[in-house]
């Protein structure tokens, strides 16, 4: 029960989600607990397997496609996870303009997750509701 219980003082889950530009999630998994690393929440579900076993259909896919997934800092960069430069660009033109492309590119996760909130208002808060431990 502990892995659940989050760095901000409540319960929750790490929530790992992909969407396309006109905001429709695409694939979402909340399997991990809050205490859980990203990258290590990401490679426990069915597509973070997929993406990270070259020899998957899915990867061969992708890649003789030229598709890339856009990530967080959090994930390690590969041929079809593009994550920002560590430590960002610093003043190189050709790093700066890739993170500031990747940057515009993730901002629709973000506003997904916003536009999520406001249809649903509970979600990312407290509900509100007690909770019976099945461990007690």
């Amino acid at each position: 029960m502990a892995y659940y219980y989050s760095r901000n003082g409540f319960y929750a889950l790490n929530t790992q989600a992909i969407c396309e530009s006109d905001y429709k999630f695409g694939w979402m998994a909340c399997t991990s607990p809050s205490s859980v690393h990203d990258s290590t929440a990401f490679s426990g579900t069915g597509l973070g397997r997929s993406l990270l076993d070259r020899g998957s259909a899915l990867a061969r896919s992708m890649t003789r496609d030229g598709h890339c997934i856009a990530a967080v800092e959090a994930h390690a960069s590969s041929e079809l996870l593009a994550v920002p430069w560590p430590g960002g660009g610093r003043g190189d033109r050709w790093r700066d303009a890739f993170k500031f492309s990747l940057s515009s590119l993730r901002i629709y996760i973000e506003q997904a997750f916003g536009i999520l909130l406001w249809r649903w208002g509970s979600y990312g808060g407290r509900c509100g509701c007690r909770f019976r431990s099945v461990l007690a």
